[in-house]
Protein backbone atom coordinates (compact mmCIF):
# COMPACT_ATOMS: atom_id res chain seq x y z
CA UNK A 1 0.00 0.00 0.00
CA UNK A 2 1.32 3.50 -1.25
CA UNK A 3 2.16 6.00 1.99
CA UNK A 4 1.05 8.64 -0.70
CA UNK A 5 -2.33 10.63 0.33
CA UNK A 6 -4.21 11.93 -2.65
CA UNK A 7 -7.71 11.70 -1.40
CA UNK A 8 -7.49 15.26 0.90
CA UNK A 9 -5.58 17.71 1.89
CA UNK A 10 -3.41 17.78 4.60
CA UNK A 11 -4.36 19.86 8.06
CA UNK A 12 -2.20 21.19 10.51
CA UNK A 13 -2.32 17.94 12.84
CA UNK A 14 -0.57 16.44 9.39
CA UNK A 15 2.86 19.00 9.03
CA UNK A 16 6.09 18.85 10.77
CA UNK A 17 6.25 22.00 13.35
CA UNK A 18 7.77 23.79 10.52
CA UNK A 19 4.40 23.18 8.22
CA UNK A 20 5.66 21.24 5.72
CA UNK A 21 4.79 18.08 3.69
CA UNK A 22 6.14 15.94 1.09
CA UNK A 23 4.69 16.21 -2.29
CA UNK A 24 5.83 14.69 -5.79
CA UNK A 25 7.05 17.17 -8.02
CA UNK A 26 8.56 16.13 -11.64
CA UNK A 27 9.28 12.59 -10.19
CA UNK A 28 10.93 13.62 -6.58
CA UNK A 29 10.01 13.66 -3.27
CA UNK A 30 10.27 17.58 -2.27
CA UNK A 31 9.10 19.57 0.58
CA UNK A 32 6.71 22.13 0.87
CA UNK A 33 4.01 24.13 2.46
CA UNK A 34 1.23 21.92 3.09
CA UNK A 35 -1.19 24.94 2.12
CA UNK A 36 0.21 24.67 -1.37
CA UNK A 37 -0.96 21.27 -1.52
CA UNK A 38 -3.87 21.08 -3.94
CA UNK A 39 -6.16 18.45 -3.72
CA UNK A 40 -5.38 14.83 -6.08
CA UNK A 41 -2.09 16.17 -5.18
CA UNK A 42 0.61 13.27 -3.88
CA UNK A 43 1.45 14.48 -0.37
CA UNK A 44 2.85 12.54 2.61
CA UNK A 45 3.89 13.19 6.27
CA UNK A 46 7.18 14.28 7.01
CA UNK A 47 7.92 11.91 9.41
CA UNK A 48 9.39 12.44 12.62
CA UNK A 49 12.77 10.28 13.62
CA UNK A 50 12.61 7.61 16.34
CA UNK A 51 13.65 8.85 19.75
CA UNK A 52 17.52 7.91 20.25
CA UNK A 53 17.79 4.71 22.20
CA UNK A 54 21.39 4.18 23.49
CA UNK A 55 22.86 0.59 21.94
CA UNK A 56 23.60 -1.82 24.76
CA UNK A 57 27.21 -1.96 25.44
CA UNK A 58 27.12 -5.12 27.77
CA UNK A 59 25.34 -8.05 26.76
CA UNK A 60 25.31 -11.91 28.46
CA UNK A 61 26.68 -14.76 27.01
CA UNK A 62 26.20 -18.48 28.49
CA UNK A 63 28.98 -20.91 28.56
CA UNK A 64 27.89 -24.21 27.67
CA UNK A 65 31.72 -25.37 28.58
CA UNK A 66 32.21 -23.34 31.87
CA UNK A 67 28.22 -23.68 32.54
CA UNK A 68 28.20 -19.82 33.51
CA UNK A 69 27.69 -16.44 32.46
CA UNK A 70 29.26 -13.77 31.28
CA UNK A 71 28.72 -9.98 31.34
CA UNK A 72 30.68 -9.05 27.51
CA UNK A 73 30.91 -6.30 25.34
CA UNK A 74 28.38 -6.28 22.65
CA UNK A 75 31.15 -5.02 20.16
CA UNK A 76 34.64 -6.83 21.27
CA UNK A 77 33.77 -9.21 23.10
CA UNK A 78 35.52 -8.22 26.28
CA UNK A 79 34.63 -10.10 29.35
CA UNK A 80 33.44 -7.66 32.43
CA UNK A 81 31.70 -10.06 34.39
CA UNK A 82 31.83 -13.75 35.08
CA UNK A 83 28.65 -14.70 37.53
CA UNK A 84 28.04 -17.55 39.19
CA UNK A 85 24.38 -18.25 38.01
CA UNK A 86 23.18 -21.11 36.70
CA UNK A 87 21.75 -21.87 32.81
CA UNK A 88 17.89 -21.03 34.45
CA UNK A 89 18.57 -17.55 36.12
CA UNK A 90 19.19 -15.54 32.51
CA UNK A 91 16.53 -12.90 33.51
CA UNK A 92 19.43 -12.43 36.68
CA UNK A 93 22.27 -12.16 34.14
CA UNK A 94 20.25 -9.76 32.20
CA UNK A 95 19.26 -7.30 35.24
CA UNK A 96 23.54 -7.07 36.01
CA UNK A 97 24.18 -6.66 32.11
CA UNK A 98 21.26 -3.48 32.35
CA UNK A 99 23.21 -1.81 35.45
CA UNK A 100 26.29 -2.16 33.38
CA UNK A 101 24.89 -0.20 30.33
CA UNK A 102 23.32 2.07 33.32
CA UNK A 103 26.28 2.96 34.62
CA UNK A 104 29.30 2.10 32.37
CA UNK A 105 30.26 4.03 29.57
Amino acid sequence: MSEWITDRLPTKADVHADGRVWIMYEGDAVMCQFETVELGEPWQHIIRPEPYVKPKRWITRWDVHAHRWYIVGSLDRYIVASLELEKNQADAAQRIADIYNEVMP
